[in-house]
């Protein structure tokens, strides 16, 4: 079977006994919101964790970053919709990915949306850290996106709206972004 391995590398300005720490804790704790999310939305399955080499060695997943499907115009609906259902689902089960981008989702043809990179997930119940994941996915589209950004933020609320709690995080967005020191008021 396929698989990537991806290593934690040594950052030389920090003391090595920390840095060796901090490396082998996120390891592990990527490698457990992988595996819980799981529960909920379609992750790589993990095949081997090495703490002495701070690697994860898992699924490699075949398809098409979400990010280069959104050139064309003909996938923005579906998969938009798709995306927000599987972040409801997500934060549902309190697991907050922490880097929603389109570069960090994978569309597999037969299987559907895989999501990646859960280095900067944690678990939590607050309404704020749900809202706060919604605004970097925001802030991305707006940047990265921003041609189809009405219509992919439109179907992904649309999508997300199944989650009990949608109403709430929802208008958090707004509160959060109110706060933000640039913002247009």
């Amino acid at each position: 079977m396929p698989a990537v391995e991806k290593h934690r590398v040594p950052k030389t300005y920090r003391i090595k006994e920390i840095d060796d720490r901090i490396r082998r804790e996120r390891i592990v704790l990527e490698t457990n919101m992988l595996v819980n999310a799981k529960k909920a939305v379609k992750t790589p399955h993990v095949f081997d964790v090495d703490l002495e080499k701070k690697s994860l060695l898992m699924e490699f997943i075949e398809g098409d970053k979400i990010k280069d499907l959104f050139l064309h115009e003909g996938w923005i609906q579906r998969v938009s919709k798709k995306i927000g259902k599987d972040v409801a689902a997500l934060h549902a089960i309190n697991i907050v990915h922490g880097d929603l981008t389109t570069s960090n989702m994978i569309l597999n043809e037969k299987e559907g949306i895989y999501f990646i990179d859960f280095g900067l997930a944690t678990k939590s119940e607050k309404t704020e850290d749900k809202a706060m994941d919604l605004v970097v996915f925001k802030k991305m589209l707006q940047s990265t996106h921003y041609k189809y950004f009405n219509e992919i933020w439109s179907a992904f609320l649309d999508g997300y709206s199944g989650y009990k709690k949608s109403g709430e995080v929802v208008r958090k967005i707004t509160e959060i972004e109110k706060r933000a020191r640039y913002v247009e008021r």
